[in-house]
């Protein structure tokens, strides 16, 4: 058989399975109310990080917590307060942001309150919440109580993504039957982020460990959901926690979450099936469209709605500084004016959507984001494409005849995009560029065994200054540049152990500057997503970042079906 035809048969069958549960959902629905929120009903969700068959739910096997949407069964202890500040409050912060959540839009989940001081944190768990063991043998559903988040966090410390926390705890210990202490080795002021709003930081009982972390079926949390099933290559089901803690106040009314019986999430692994199941009804919403379905859809399904936006996260040129000519900051302050930050804006197709120019090191929507009309003028002018300009500085600075360069990235053809450009750019400025595209275990290596030469693409995360600024610091192991100054190490040793928020924002102002004028780093373009969604779907506003990872599907807690306008636009 044809591969292409058989990998086409193999998703319709899957579809077909999926779009029938959805089908019978749909008919048990609960009556609808007099124009408000209405229970019953089943969202079909594509899209995000679910394109493959189920990854392990273990924590300490990896990322599957995240791409298992695991977060609609076991609840972090904090989360974003999108109904207060979000598009269906103030509008003060849009949800969109890749990296730690700010303290101010998060709101406790899991947690009452909570103090932070350098030697510990003392988190005090709401009362009342139950695990939810419906759909297990293992346990009986009960109280969460502090003994449960001990264990919890420690197991989270033995496991890979706990590597950190490890390298500055103590003791973690239940001081009642609410309350939690974690003691502290030495001050990092990520660590409460890390701990209440990383992606796999959700709590879960220890009888799950006892049980098996590993398995789908022995998920157990406080969430919304419940597990409900998982077809191979088809479909991963969620059911509704009948007895769910949670609660919305919608037009001064409270109403008990969830709102729907069943989330399902296919696993589809072809964009343009996604893109269809979607422009065709089959599914309600869906996840990172990428920009190159925006047109269609907004031709062939006009009554979407949709939130699309960059990302606070993007593609960087790093610069080998211990080498010619990198080592010389008059050359790599001329690279930055001759490269033409527009033209990978354009390369993201993002329409006219308005892309950030200065996004690095710190994005936009941050609090210690210096904008650019605030930006120093030597630092501004870096802005200023002008390969006239560049060249003279390049000779200028040793260089009249340009030089030769290696510019390592990943071989995918997004990347590969990006270096062709960068090659056309530089070579227009008397610099040529071997484009070298590798598979991603090599270019990993060759970042972090600095065997590159000249320069190699990194990611960046404009949203993550705690984290991404100290990687810039004299012999920090992702130091790829290899870039060292005593000043800049000084600034960034101050800041992450500085627990005000506002001194520490204008901490990251001052090293972000610094850190921009030295131009150890070339930003290209951020990305840019799209969330698309029916009007039948509603309490939603394209809520994406409501903790430090992506949980657009998380808001599907909140949500709630109007199947009265579903059947009246025809599906």
């Amino acid at each position: 058989m044809n591969k292409t035809y058989g990998f086409a048969v193999v998703l319709l069958a899957a579809a077909a399975m999926w779009l029938s549960a959805a089908g019978e959902q749909d008919s048990e629905m609960a009556a609808a109310g007099d124009g408000g929120p209405q229970y019953g009903g089943t969202l079909t969700a594509v899209g995000g990080a679910f394109t493959f068959g189920p990854e392990s739910p273990d924590p300490a096997d990896g990322q599957g917590h995240t791409t298992l949407f695991l977060s609609l069964i076991q609840e972090p202890p904090r989360f974003g307060d999108h109904e207060k500040y979000g598009p269906k409050g103030t509008g003060e912060y849009p949800f969109t942001l890749v990296g730690p959540l700010p303290d101010k839009y998060a709101r406790g989940l899991l947690l009452e309150s909570w103090e932070v001081t350098p030697e510990q944190h003392t988190w005090h768990l709401r009362k009342g919440v139950m695990w939810a063991a419906d759909k297990v043998d293992f346990m009986d559903n009960r109280e969460m109580v502090a003994e449960d988040v001990v264990a919890d966090l420690k197991y989270f410390r033995e496991a890979p993504a706990g590597a950190r926390f490890k390298g500055v705890s103590g003791d973690i210990t239940a001081t009642d039957s609410h309350t939690v202490v974690i003691e502290f080795t030495e001050l990092d002021v990520g660590m409460l982020n890390i701990l209440t709003l990383g992606g796999t930081t959700a709590i879960t009982p220890p009888e799950m460990e006892a049980a098996g972390m590993d398995k789908l079926e022995n998920q157990v949390g406080t969430g919304p959901f419940l597990f409900g099933g998982y077809e191979i290559d088809s479909h991963v089901t969620y059911e509704r926690n009948p007895n769910y803690w949670d609660k919305t106040t919608i037009d001064g009314q409270q109403y008990q979450l969830p709102f729907v019986d069943k989330v399902i999430v296919p696993i589809i692994a072809d964009e343009a099936s996604m893109v269809a199941a979607l422009r065709t009804g089959k599914a309600d919403m869906a996840s990172s469209v990428f920009a190159v379905h925006w047109q269609t859809l907004d031709e062939t399904a006009p009554e979407l709605n949709s939130h699309r936006f960059p990302i606070s996260f993007g593609s960087t040129a790093y610069l080998k500084t211990t080498e010619p000519p990198f080592d010389n900051r008059d050359v790599r302050r001329a690279m930055m004016v001759g490269t033409d930050l527009t033209g990978f804006q354009k390369l993201r197709q993002a329409g006219d959507l308005q892309l950030p120019t200065h996004w690095f090191p710190v994005d936009p929507i941050m609090p210690s984001y210096t904008p650019m009309d605030e930006l120093p003028e030597e630092t501004r002018m870096l802005y200023d494409y002008n390969p006239e300009k560049a060249k003279q500085m390049l000779a200028d600075a040793g260089y009249p005849n340009g030089f030769t360069i290696d510019y390592t990235t990943l071989g995918w053809p997004e990347f590969m995009t990006d270096g062709a450009l960068l090659k056309d750019q530089w070579e227009k400025i008397g610099v040529t560029v071997n484009l070298q595209g590798f598979e991603a275990a090599v270019w990993s290596a060759h970042a972090r065994e600095r065997t590159y030469t000249g320069s190699i693409r990194q990611g960046h995360c404009g949203g993550c200054p705690v984290g991404t600024l100290p990687r810039f610091t004299t012999g920090h192991t992702r130091n790829y540049t290899d870039w060292s100054d005593s000043h800049y190490d000084a600034l960034v040793e101050q800041l992450v152990k500085e627990l005000d928020a506002e001194k520490r924002n204008e901490l990251i102002k001052e090293a972000s500057v610094y850190l921009l004028n030295e131009a150890i780093a070339i930003p290209q373009a951020v990305k840019v997503q799209g969330r698309f969604w029916w009007p039948w779907i509603q309490n939603y506003y394209g809520e994406s970042y409501l903790a430090s990872y992506n949980t657009w599907l998380e808001a599907s807690g909140w949500v709630w079906i109007d199947q009265n306008m579903k059947k009246e636009m025809g599906y």
